[in-house]
């Protein structure tokens, strides 16, 4: 019989609070003590920073790709890079916001570029345009036999 190793990590001291409790004291949290939070390892810092910013960054998102679900994953894509980066923040350079604002914009624009070299952007107006020129007939459609009925 194969000996499986087994390694059993203490748990944290916040281990036997409950979740709505870590919440609450980190909602209480500034910005920049939440990415302290988030650099030890804490990713319930990370859960109070998404709640703090996640209509923000990705209505930048969407002002710049214009398409709700890829700013969404615009969005998605600039906390999971805050999580793995967390330690690169330098609170000196400026402010958690700026700094997350800048990853968004960043982040937003690249998507824009990967958009445009795929056509993206051509398809949907093409595909808007459809859509226009389709109700615009039924619209004229309906008119016509108004006008006939009259």
């Amino acid at each position: 019989m194969a000996r499986v190793a087994v390694r059993v990590d203490h748990p944290s001291p916040m281990a036997h609070m409950g979740t709505n409790v870590i919440i609450a004291r980190l909602s209480h949290m500034s910005d920049d003590q939440l990415l302290v939070e988030l650099r030890n390892g804490d990713s319930n810092a990370l859960a109070a920073l998404f709640d703090r910013f996640h209509h923000l960054v990705y209505s930048i998102a969407l002002k710049i790709v214009r398409d709700p679900a890829e700013a969404e994953d615009v969005s998605q894509n600039v906390f999971f890079e805050i999580f793995r980066s967390a330690a690169q923040f330098d609170p000196t350079k400026g402010t958690c916001k700026v700094w997350l604002l800048q990853y968004a914009y960043h982040r937003a624009i690249n998507r824009r570029q990967q958009l445009n070299a795929k056509h993206f952007y051509n398809l949907a107006s093409i595909e808007d345009a459809e859509r226009a020129t389709s109700i615009k007939q039924l619209n004229f459609g309906r008119l016509t036999l108004r006008s006939k009925k009259k």
